[in-house]
């Protein structure tokens, strides 16, 4: 089993080219098999630049991996509220496992047991700043 750290991932309010960092850790929850991940990249992001390291890479069983996400905001004014997929692969140990897999390969349909989706939750609202009032208060530093 993989599991992340958090469902929900909120970047908060924010200004644009403020970049906001969020850290979710991925587990591999397996006592006995490793897995390898991959983010799919998302275009739900409204012209937002969503950095995630690593995007891919392979999980010892029983391990973890933290992931460090940037947002940076695009200069348009956007609240957004989305998912982004990791496609996780688990590892097969030795043939009894391959057959066991080819098993359950239909004629028809292929079932992929060694395949599974999470799903990250992503909110983001953009912080609205009067121009009038960035001005005055920049007066006062005088």
């Amino acid at each position: 089993m993989a599991a992340f750290s958090y469902e929900t991932i909120d970047f908060g309010e924010l200004e644009a080219a403020q970049v906001s960092n969020r850290f979710v850790i991925l587990y591999n929850l397996h006592q006995t098999q490793k897995l390898k991940f991959d983010f799919q990249k998302s275009g739900l992001m409204c012209g937002d630049n969503l950095k995630l390291e690593p995007m891919s890479g392979e999980l010892e069983p029983n391990s973890h991996q933290n992931i460090k996400m940037s947002l940076i905001p695009a200069r348009f004014p956007t609240h957004f509220e989305g998912e982004i997929q990791c496609s996780i692969e688990w590892s097969t140990q030795g043939e009894a496992d391959k057959v066991e897999l080819k098993s359950m390969q239909g004629a028809s349909t292929c079932i992929h047991d060694n395949q599974e989706f999470l799903f990250l939750r992503l909110k983001k609202r953009t912080k609205f700043v009067s121009k009038f009032k960035a001005v005055i208060s920049n007066l006062y530093y005088f």
